[in-house]
């Protein structure tokens, strides 16, 4: 949503005000994906769980709260040796 504060006089846009307040958005928006996937991870019930959370979620992975979480919890499903 664009602010009123950002328009001045005639209805033009403060460029570098509207920049400001759509990068702030990005980094709101960013930081509650990073808290969603982390609580993905938590509740993930086996390794295939975490295996698609982390293929559907790579530009994430590495954060280091992310990358974090998904070595926690890969700790509970050890990887099954092939027969």
């Amino acid at each position: 949503m664009i602010r009123r504060e950002n328009l001045v006089p005639g209805g033009e846009l403060k460029g570098h005000e509207l920049e400001s307040q759509f990068s702030e958005q990005i980094e709101e928006n960013r930081d509650e994906q990073v808290k969603t996937i982390i609580r993905a991870i938590g509740q993930a019930g086996s390794r295939e769980t975490l295996n698609l959370i982390w293929q559907n979620n790579l530009e994430f992975t590495e954060l280091p709260e992310v990358n974090e979480a998904f070595r926690k919890a890969a700790a509970k499903y050890p990887k099954q040796l092939k027969k």
